[in-house]
């Protein structure tokens, strides 16, 4: 079996331990060695590709199972709400694989940015924001709207309620929401940061462990994997969540 680094793109030799260091071909991103490849798959990672040799992602989507083997800007563009559901429980296993570290791995090795479930709750919170703020919006122009007319049948004679209440509590209900929105952006921001600056010394330790054994370098291949799928998650729902609304 040809190396990691190979240029056919084929897996490192489990049992040696070892891979080919050959960058050529390849473009730095997040120290993530990426390359073209076949005209299905426009990127490749071939760590990325080595943990998921480990998983069965067969069931999903092209899409999904190209963020899968390449995660990235690129290849998160084309996601969709069922396959941020795919890859989120595909994020859950390749997490619980990590829970066992290898020995002679300190416990800065273990540190993480944001769980599986951390992930899901975020996104959760940013959705239901997301969707419901335009609704707000929607009641709180309905609520004005329906003071106007009752101001105009008022000034004509006739009789209805002002509206102020319904008004105010539809500018109530948007601000909360509208509140929450911020809260949530907010808290992407923050954890996208965070994982960038864990994912960089995961991929530091990565490059730097072609002395350990395969179940090492496997583990800190998985380590890398799910703070790469972490990042481009988050900026996935900052750019088709957080600027929707």
């Amino acid at each position: 079996m040809a190396s990691a680094g190979s240029d056919d793109g084929s897996f490192g030799d489990a049992s040696s331990g070892e891979y080919d260091s050959d960058e050529m071909g390849f473009v730095e991103e997040y120290g993530t060695r990426l390359r073209a490849a076949a005209p299905e798959q426009a990127l490749r990672d071939v760590h990325a590709e080595n943990v998921m040799e480990n998983e069965e992602i067969s069931g999903l989507s092209p899409s999904a199972r190209a963020f899968a083997l390449a995660p990235s800007d690129v290849t998160a563009l084309t996601l969709n709400e069922a396959d941020i559901e795919a890859l989120l429980s595909l994020l859950a296993r390749v997490d619980a694989a990590t829970t066992s570290p290898p020995s002679g791995t300190t416990a800065a090795d273990r540190v993480k940015s944001m769980t599986a479930e951390d992930l899901r709750n975020l996104i959760v919170i940013v959705r239901s924001s997301a969707a419901m703020v335009p609704v707000r919006k929607n009641e709180k122009s309905a609520a004005e709207e329906k003071k106007v007319e009752n101001e105009k049948l008022l000034r004509s004679g006739g009789w209805s309620k002002g509206g102020d209440d319904d008004v105010d509590g539809a500018a109530t209900s948007l601000a909360t929401e509208e509140t929450t929105l911020e809260y949530g952006k907010r808290q992407v921001d923050r954890c996208v940061a965070g994982a960038k600056t864990i994912l960089a010394v995961r991929v530091q330790q990565r490059a730097a462990s072609s002395g350990e054994s395969a179940e090492t370098l496997l583990w800190r291949e998985r380590m890398e994997w799910c703070e790469k799928v972490i990042v481009w998650l988050l900026v996935w729902l900052l750019e088709q969540k957080l600027n929707e609304a």
